[in-house]
């Protein structure tokens, strides 16, 4: 979770400087608990997380045809480079 935090605050930052790499980027962030833990345990011992809702967009279990293959890869590759420049140590 921690990791998870670092990442979407390091991207999250890049877009409201202005990184002109991360204009057309939306990321999720997480959103604290009210003990402000990033997540919660439910009394069956299971976590959970929660994110903001980002509007227009789609998550696909199945990819259907090349395009959605293109756009996925596109994103992700643009996930990695907006990440890659995270100092190791936090």
């Amino acid at each position: 979770m921690r990791n998870i935090g670092i990442v979407t605050r390091h991207i999250e930052n890049k877009i409201i400087s202005g990184d002109p790499d991360a204009r057309s980027f939306s990321v999720l962030r997480l959103i604290p608990a009210i003990d402000k833990n990033l997540y919660i345990l439910d009394e069956d011992g299971n976590y959970w997380r929660l994110y903001n809702f980002i509007e227009g967009t789609k998550s696909f279990d199945v990819v259907e045809n090349p395009e959605l293959a293109y756009k996925g890869g596109r994103a992700f590759g643009l996930f990695q480079y907006l990440a890659s420049d995270i100092p190791l140590k936090h």
